[in-house]
């Protein structure tokens, strides 16, 4: 081999290494990532192009088969509103060859009432906030409506607690006092101790994923309780990833050992936005489709 052949092989090899890790490495598995798909059958609103949002999902699904994952993570806002909204998207996403799991967002209640109790079981949820577990990770979906004016229905006991932790946080000028946020609450926050432990017994990495942001603080867009679950989450080396929507603008904050990642709104403008995670023992490795961009995160 001339020594100019070999120079070239050598720029390859090392870019190849750049662009797909550690040479020949294998991910110990991969899945997938959409947020605010937001649909209607409604004009398009500033950047907000809602009728393209059937098609994206079509691309993306497509794509995502073209990969062996274990599952496909939604960050909420499947559909934008209108409950006819729903049978669009999931005609689609029963197209995908793994498992759909949704943590639910705000957008997921732009229904009539009578219609709010049927979303989990439509989406294929038992509860509306559960764990599932993957080859030695825990996977954490926290429904951050569950304390809301969207996500509980009216009359409820969380209904009534959204009502006063609002009022208190315009009183104090929050940031984030605005009605299209809500809470964990009380019970879920327990929950999610509990699940942390659980996992630190096992010895289990722990992912959340929620519609709902937390990083950075003080952000419109956070939960109503985003200090006490930082609080929470913060005291547990297991913890990796805080993954979510809801702001539609990705954006990357860590604090502590915690990657905070915000992933692109499907539904804003006219390019598509999704993304693939290969799991390594050592990083995690983001390769963004669209608007999402690429990253890699490394384990502390």
């Amino acid at each position: 081999m001339s020594l100019l052949r070999s120079l070239v092989w050598v720029l390859i090899c090392s870019s190849c290494t750049f662009l797909y890790g550690q040479g020949n490495e294998n991910p110990k598995f991969q899945f997938g990532v959409i947020a605010d798909v937001q649909y209607c059958a409604c004009e398009t609103s500033g950047t907000r192009n809602y009728s393209q949002s059937p098609t994206k999902l079509t691309e993306a699904v497509t794509e995502l088969n073209q990969h062996d994952l274990k599952f496909v993570a939604s960050l909420g806002d499947f559909i934008d509103r209108d409950f006819e909204s729903y049978d669009t998207l999931i005609r689609i996403a029963d197209g995908l060859k793994c498992p759909l799991h949704h943590a639910l967002g705000n957008h997921e209640y732009a229904v009539e009432e009578e219609y709010k109790a049927q979303i989990p079981g439509l989406l294929g949820l038992k509860d509306r906030y559960y764990s599932k577990t993957v080859k030695g990770w825990r996977f954490i979906y926290l429904d951050g409506n569950r304390v809301s004016m969207y996500g509980a229905e009216k009359g409820s006991e969380e209904y009534a607690e959204a009502e006063v932790i609002l009022d208190q946080l315009k009183a104090a000028k929050a940031p984030n006092a605005y009605v299209w946020n809500g809470a964990l609450g009380s019970k879920q926050l327990a929950w999610v101790k509990a699940e942390l432990e659980l996992a630190k017994r096992k010895k289990q990495r722990v992912m959340l994923f929620c519609h709902f942001p937390v990083m950075p603080k003080n952000a419109a867009h956070n939960l109503w309780d985003d200090a006490k679950l930082l609080d929470v989450i913060n005291k547990y080396s297991n913890v990796v990833t805080y993954f979510n929507g809801h702001t539609h603008k990705g954006h990357y904050t860590k604090e502590g050992n915690i990657h905070h990642l915000a992933f692109e709104g499907m539904v804003e403008q006219d390019t598509n936005a999704f993304a693939i995670v290969s799991v390594f023992d050592d990083r995690l490795e983001i390769k963004g489709f669209g608007r999402e961009q690429d990253r890699v995160l490394k384990f502390e």
